[in-house]
């Protein structure tokens, strides 16, 4: 504000004025410049954070269920900037730890809770960094105004003591000095007061429009000196921004008129180019019949506080830009995300998880997300998915998700849980990822390779035929001698009955043994679907053995078995088990074709052992051929890879997934002398994986 006065009453007059409307304006306060304090306890100002936040947290709820929209930072924004402005610094705090709080507690999820996700420690941190700086900021600006509150009363105080001064120097002449000292002492206190709140004092003549008195703040606020410069109402006007200076002198010119206190901001340009925000409060004078006669007041450089509010509105921008750069990262993720609280309720899907399912985040929320999984899948997977949530560990399944389009296509979902440093969930985060082609993939591998396995066991039967065809014919030979012998028992006297039922007997027994054979070579010829059954591996065994006794003659063989009388059953296809077995063996006799004929021995031994804690049966089929080189030993179950001239290297890769697939093991050993054996263990039929 500018005051230009003309010093026209006396000195004693122009005090006592002075004195009395200064006392005025240290009672009234600012009207818009800072909070108002009138004799408030403590107690309020503590209790104001614990109302402030709690009103945000009303107010933040109340937005968000009937508007959809969660401006809860700024909220608690505000109840920091109201708690530390009207409170000071120490309320402030306390309203910034207790925004952090119900934020954590009331808006971020897990909803209700005090855990806190590593996914929005950021947003706390952002949230506690932006309160604790609009605390400090309200809490400074806060500081300058309760400066400027005690200098107005220091200032009321001078007056009244100069005014008790001024009447004692009527009365008392003796006294006249002392009253300039004391009065002087205070004007010293009170130019200091001022330069500590940069707020300076002054008096403007109404009529004159000149300076009455303008304190030493005043002029270093204007950039004046106060020893050299006079301070003029031209000079000065001309220092006001050209922008402000049409509303400056309206505001002016109106409280004139209405005789009125008026409150005006406005900007100075100093000849340096510094630029200054100023807050001015003036009061009127009136005269002895009611006349306006002059104008008191102060000048505040409220520049920091206008800095301050800049950067608290820039600190604004910044936690939304942060916000909103959070959320794109999450949804650009290229895959179907999503979190679930520590019971897997889901509280949250990304964008590319609601545009490829269609759903919003609420249909989705809780258990609505099985909307989207394919019936058929819905029961094993929330079965699965609720078994591994309960154990706390993260887990991998397999279900058809549906597309907005509807079509189903099959994903697999993995999710991990969040854990506090107790063991604590705190959250599961998982995501969908798209696996369709993989399974058509694995289906055409799966149908390939079963035919693969099947042409494999036709190769096997056909390098056994001489093998079968002798089992067949011995059967047949015997059905043939023993009609011929019921022939020769029957002459034309009286029958042999009795001999004649044994032959008869014993035709049945050689036709069923035939049946057999010719049975189990049907079974390994076609190709039949994967079927699961109780098994005694002696049985399976012995029924290799049959179908392998003419070849190991052939080759000059020697065929020997060390089965148990006590085995654990197994589970597993019969067929498959047999072809195996069967490939093994065949495998041990062509190792032994360049060997002495009385050192080809082939030994097939079972026995029960226990493998990880389990039961289970184990086979083995050991030969006294070449063996193998130590750098072969895991290359022999690979597909194509193979010793002999006219092998396929497929045998021992079928065999291995087999066994695999029965939930069992293939390996091989080299002897301790010439030759290798082949094993491999089973479970028992009580432990067997579902």
């Amino acid at each position: 504000m500018i005051i230009l006065l003309k010093l026209n009453p006396t000195a004693a007059e122009w005090a006592e004025t002075m004195d009395r409307t200064l006392f005025q304006i240290g009672n009234r306060g600012l009207k818009a410049g800072g909070p108002r304090r009138f004799g408030s306890v403590a107690a309020a100002r503590w209790l104001l954070p614990v109302a402030t936040v709690a009103a945000a947290v009303v107010l933040g709820r109340l937005v968000d269920d009937y508007w959809q929209s969660t401006p809860y930072t700024s909220l608690f924004i505000c109840a920091v900037l109201i708690s530390a402005w009207v409170g000071g610094l120490g309320p402030g705090l306390l309203a910034v730890a207790l925004s952090v709080l119900a934020f954590d507690y009331f808006f971020l999820p897990p909803m209700v809770s005090w855990a806190v996700e590593w996914n929005v420690v950021p947003r706390l941190i952002l949230l506690a960094l932006s309160a604790l700086m609009v605390a400090w900021l309200a809490a400074s600006q806060r500081n300058r105004t309760e400066s400027l509150r005690r200098t107005r009363d220091e200032l009321a105080a001078t007056v009244e003591e100069l005014k008790t001064v001024n009447e004692a120097l009527q009365v008392e002449n003796a006294e006249r000095k002392q009253a300039e000292a004391a009065r002087r002492r205070s004007e010293t206190h009170l130019a200091e007061a001022q330069r500590l709140s940069k707020t300076g004092s002054w008096v403007w003549n109404v009529k004159t429009k000149e300076n009455v008195f303008w304190s030493r703040e005043h002029y270093r606020i204007f950039g004046f000196d106060p020893d050299t410069e006079g301070g003029q109402y031209a000079v000065a006007r001309e220092r006001i921004h050209p922008a402000d200076r049409r509303a400056f002198d309206e505001n002016l010119d109106r409280a004139i008129q209405e005789q009125r206190d008026f409150e005006i901001h406005y900007r100075i340009l100093l000849p340096g180019g510094e630029v200054k925000h100023i807050h001015n409060l003036g009061h009127p004078v009136l005269g002895g019949s009611g006349e306006l006669v002059e104008y008191m007041g102060t000048t505040m450089d409220v520049t920091g506080q206008v800095r301050a509010g800049a950067a608290l509105e820039e600190a604004f921008a910044k936690i939304q830009q942060s916000e909103a750069r959070l959320q794109t990262i999450i949804d650009a993720i290229p895959t179907l995300a999503w979190s679930a609280g520590p019971d897997g309720a889901v509280d949250f899907v990304n964008l590319r998880w609601r545009n490829y399912t269609g759903l919003t985040t609420d249909q989705a929320r809780g258990s609505g997300w099985k909307a989207a999984i394919h019936p058929e899948d819905i029961g094993r997977l929330a079965d699965q998915r609720r078994r591994a949530i309960t154990a706390g560990k993260p887990f991998e399944l397999e279900a058809r998700l549906r597309r907005f389009d509807g079509q189903y296509r099959w994903f697999i979902t993995r999710a991990d849980p969040l854990l506090e440093e107790h063991d604590q969930i705190l959250k599961w985060y998982g995501t969908n990822t798209d696996i369709d082609d993989r399974k058509r993939a694995e289906e055409a591998l799966r149908r390939a390779q079963a035919e693969l396995t099947h042409v494999t066991r036709i190769t096997t039967m056909g390098e056994l035929t001489a093998s079968i065809a002798h089992e067949v014919n011995q059967p047949l030979t015997a059905v043939v001698n023993n009609a011929n012998a019921c022939i020769s028992l029957l002459p034309e006297g009286a029958p042999n009955l009795e001999e004649v039922r044994q032959a008869l007997t014993e035709i049945i027994e050689d036709a069923d043994r035939a049946s057999a054979v010719i049975a189990r070579i049907r079974q390994l010829a076609k190709n039949a679907p994967f079927e699961r059954t109780r098994l005694d591996l002696r049985d399976v065994v012995t029924e290799v053995m049959a179908l392998a006794r003419q070849e190991s003659v052939t080759r000059r063989v020697t065929l020997r078995t060390e089965l148990p009388e006590e085995l654990p059953p197994v589970s597993g296809d019969r067929v498959q088990l047999q072809q195996v077995l069967l490939n093994l063996v065949v495998n041990g006799m062509d190792a032994m074709n360049t060997v002495e004929e009385g050192q080809r021995v082939l030994v097939i031994g079972v026995r029960q052992e226990a493998r990880a804690g389990m039961p289970s049966a184990l086979v083995r089929v050991q030969d006294a051929g070449i063996g193998f080189k130590a750098e072969e030993k895991e290359r022999l179950f690979e597909a194509f890879y193979t010793t002999k001239p006219q092998g396929m290297g497929m045998g021992l890769a079928i065999s291995r997934s087999i066994i695999e697939a029965h939930g069992g093991r293939l390996w091989a050993e080299a002897n301790p002398g010439p030759g290798a054996t082949f094993l491999f263990s089973l479970p028992d039929a009580g432990h067997v994986a579902t």
